[in-house]
């Protein structure tokens, strides 16, 4: 199969696979980044200090990614403390907050790292129509994207939708002629040597129907070996997992998600952690495999990460496996100390509304304050030209009143909240409950 770079691309962005990068045209307007924390992830015995002695980066400067030098730090840490492998790379988020992953993998973990052999045969992709048909979805989310103005997504009909009408309508007659074809995404995945051709076969199960059926059969295939491949699989996963009804299915799938959690990838715990809570909050009886299967990962992910977007679910998912009280969230609040995270979030953004419109703070009346989930590294506040991780994200969304206007202000949980010019049309997902 022969795949446009742009459709690549925008199937690595749109699956988190990229960093936030300005498009060549708008390297100007880029917001400035600041290095503002390390997430050091798989360490048993070595310690963070032992881990971050002597970083590449000083936390406090501007975002400056030199990847040769980090690469040779990353490689010196290997050396340095006997690992069996190490990873470090950048994510970013719309907040300006820049960190610094650290995917350590010590020996005796070998296992973590470990996928199936890449497959060494051919397959032709379902028909020339579905294959253009596709393309032209994938290019028109591209566009999308290019412009600033993300699709808003929903599977609410038990099918992945766009509110865009043009992608819409690539939908339905995907719709049409995918199921004939579902047996032939199987093989593809499991048997083509293209990496490029099994992730978009992944990404068609999303219209192929039976989505409990393919679940079933494709989830042995979130050992991929390419990193493409697992994360349009989790992504189709997240959407439909909880639909599937025999146990014994749902637990290898619980199993699979539990490997896909361990892996040295902030993709592929993101996906994972995602992918359990919303099986464990759909299906109570099987909380305890949960914990059996993955207690151990999330328990150092909840201790270890501190990005929202792994950490958060993380604790909400060990909380919710031993029936400990969660906190109410998504709820649109009168007042905003009755959370505590908002209770931090919401005086910092009237401070800054403040000194934007240099009048007392007692003149700024709060609309709204809700946590909210952020369906990218964006916060729901994209810019154009700019591209975003597509990992959905922890957050709030704050609405502020001064002299008749509304300001919208969006955060992650850790903050700052920044004020919002132009939300996405694509709002957020509502918080986790």
């Amino acid at each position: 199969m022969t795949t446009p770079r742009r459709y690549l691309a925008s199937v690595l962005l749109f699956f988190g696979l990229l960093a936030v990068l300005p498009a060549a045209s708008c390297a100007d307007e880029a917001p400035q980044w600041t290095w503002t924390g390390f997430e050091v992830v798989g360490q048993r015995t070595s310690t963070r200090d032992e881990i971050l002695a002597s970083p590449p980066v000083e936390l406090g400067t501007p975002y400056d990614y030199d990847r040769d030098a980090i690469g040779a730090w990353c490689r010196e840490l290997e050396e340095r403390l006997d690992l069996h492998h190490a990873r470090c790379s950048p994510v970013r988020f719309a907040g300006g907050e820049a960190y610094l992953v650290v995917n350590v993998v010590e020996k005796g973990d070998e296992h973590r790292t470990r996928l199936r052999p890449p497959p060494e045969g051919e397959v032709t992709l379902a028909t020339a129509e579905i294959r253009e048909l596709f393309e032209q979805l994938e290019s028109r989310q591209w566009a999308l994207f290019e412009q600033g103005k993300p699709p808003r997504e929903s599977s609410d009909e038990g099918y992945l939708d766009y509110d865009d009408e043009e992608m819409h309508g690539y939908v339905v007659r995907l719709r049409e002629l995918l199921p004939p074809h579902r047996e032939n995404l199987f093989e593809v995945i499991a048997r083509d040597r293209d990496a490029e051709k099994r992730g978009a076969a992944a990404r068609l199960l999303n219209w192929a129907g039976d989505t409990a059926e393919s679940i079933a059969r494709v989830h042995p295939y979130l050992d991929d070996p390419s990193v493409l491949v697992r994360n349009n699989l989790a992504r189709f996963m997240l959407h439909y997992v909880d639909q599937v009804e025999s146990a014994e299915v749902r637990r290898s799938v619980i199993g699979a998600l539990a490997d896909m959690l361990e892996r040295p990838s902030h993709a592929d715990r993101n996906k994972a952690v995602y992918g359990l809570l919303n099986l464990a909050k759909a299906r109570a009886d099987d909380r305890a495999y949960v914990l059996e299967a993955a207690g151990e990962s999330l328990e150092r992910l909840a201790e270890q990460s501190i990005l929202v977007n792994v950490r958060d679910p993380a604790q909400e998912l060990l909380a919710l496996a031993r029936g400990e009280p969660a906190a109410e969230e998504g709820e649109e609040m009168d007042d905003a100390e009755a959370d505590p995270v908002l209770a931090k979030l919401v005086p910092r953004a009237r401070a800054d509304l403040a000194q934007r419109l240099s009048i007392p703070e007692d003149e700024i009346e709060i609309v709204s304050a809700e946590r909210v989930t952020w369906r990218d590294s964006s916060l729901g506040c994209p810019e154009e030209g700019m591209f975003y991780m597509q990992m959905l994200t922890p957050g709030a969304r704050i609405e502020l009143r001064a002299g008749g206007e509304v300001y919208p202000y969006h955060s992650n949980l850790d903050g700052p909240p920044f004020y919002c010019e132009k939300p996405s049309k694509a709002g957020p997902l509502p918080a986790e409950e």
